[in-house]
């Protein structure tokens, strides 16, 4: 069990040893006191809030004489929508591969329905709500016109001029299916727009990996991009859930072809080598990651993230008890570059975020006035989300 520098809710170590998949006696013994302690309610209340339900019915299953059978029930019942679920996103995403091959368009899927093969092997075990297709940002006008023939809508309502400037400084474009409802993410950066990367214009680079998707080939990140991808996209969102992390994590363990030596270089390149340094420190404590000798000495060479990772912990565990002010600071010491940092915060500060766009749509002066008034509320509700 982990060193945690506070208490550990009941139903907190449960999930920690849940997901460390050791098969040992000592652990099972562990599992199965916990299982006889736990509050069933506010465990699935957790366990919905961080979207692990499926894996956590795939846990469950071996004990079924210590979790109560209704339970087990709704976990149950809530594993296969899951799965009928993410087979209609896998069917759609196949389609729309399809489709733009056809084309002459290069989609690189990732996330979504790819990750759940990646890293769990097993399309029913990840939760997830959208498609994410990274494009390339001058092909944008033509997906956008397929999309539309294919029975998609754009989410966001906007005129020429207000895309265009919309699309100069945010990164994703959303778009639903009329018919299935399916939420769409086109994206021409794969990196939250409030990060500021170092030489950001070799990321990712142009050595995408093909994959076998339902007999189909398909384009998608290399597993050390993917990473760093993953690792931004958790510490964007503050670990605010847990599956982000856990992904991360099997992906890594799931993985025999990552170049460590590349990976550990490209983030020192992009200046998110804490970031990512941090992100395995956490996956080995939490998920027993195992790391190589030389990035676990690389790791332990930044005297930061030792600090950091007991703050981040807190803010997983009991969130409620970490200040705006704190995330601030913890966003701020991420990055191992200073003015990276500053540049994260004025980001957050001043660019709103895509769906906060629709607060600076009109250029009319008080229009602007009123999103400037609106402005603190609307980063203070970013910040503590």
């Amino acid at each position: 069990m982990i060193k945690e520098p506070f208490k550990l809710e009941t139903e907190d170590k449960l999930l920690i040893l849940l997901f460390q998949n050791q098969q040992d006696s000592s652990n099972e013994i562990k599992i199965k006191k916990l299982l006889d302690q736990v509050n069933w309610d506010y465990l699935l209340k957790k366990a919905s809030y961080h979207k692990i339900r499926p894996l956590l019915y795939s846990n469950l299953i071996k004990y079924p004489d210590h979790v109560p059978e209704d339970v087990m029930c709704t976990l149950k019942d809530y594993y296969f929508i899951n799965t009928q679920r993410n087979l209609l996103f896998m069917g759609e995403l196949c389609r729309l591969v399809k489709i733009f091959q056809s084309e002459n368009i290069t989609l690189i899927p990732y996330k979504g329905p790819i990750l759940s093969i990646q890293a769990y092997g097993n399309i029913s075990l990840r939760e997830f709500g959208d498609i994410d297709i990274f494009i390339d940002k001058k092909d944008f006008n033509k997906v956008k016109r397929i999309l539309l023939h294919e029975n998609y809508e754009a989410v966001m309502n906007l005129n020429e001029s207000k895309e265009s400037e919309y699309i100069k400084f945010q990164r994703e474009y959303k778009f639903r299916n009329i018919t299935n409802n399916i939420l769409l993410e086109i994206q021409w950066n794969p990196i939250g727009f409030s990060f500021s990367l170092s030489n950001f214009r070799y990321f990712p680079a142009n050595n995408f990996k093909s994959i076998s998707l339902n007999e189909l080939d398909v384009e998608t990140f290399t597993d050390e991009d993917l990473i760093l991808i993953l690792s931004i996209h958790v510490a964007g969102h503050m670990w605010s859930r847990l599956s982000w992390l856990f992904d991360l994590a099997e992906l890594i363990k799931r993985s025999e072809t990552i170049n460590w030596n590349q990976l550990m270089e490209k983030s020192h390149y992009l200046s998110i080598k804490r970031i990512l340094s941090l992100n395995l420190s956490l996956s080995k404590k939490l998920f027993n990651l195992p790391l190589p000798f030389e990035v676990q000495n690389d790791i332990d060479n930044d005297e930061r993230v030792e600090d950091l990772e007991k703050q981040v912990m807190k803010l997983i565990f009991i969130p409620e008890k970490f200040s705006i002010f704190n995330k601030l600071k913890l966003r701020f010491n991420l990055r191992e570059n200073k003015m990276d940092g500053l540049k994260d915060i004025l980001k957050i500060i001043i660019i709103p975020r895509s769906d906060e766009w629709s607060s600076f749509e009109d250029n009319n002066f008080s229009t602007r006035i009123m999103y400037f008034i609106k402005r603190p509320i609307q980063i203070l509700r970013r910040i503590n989300d």
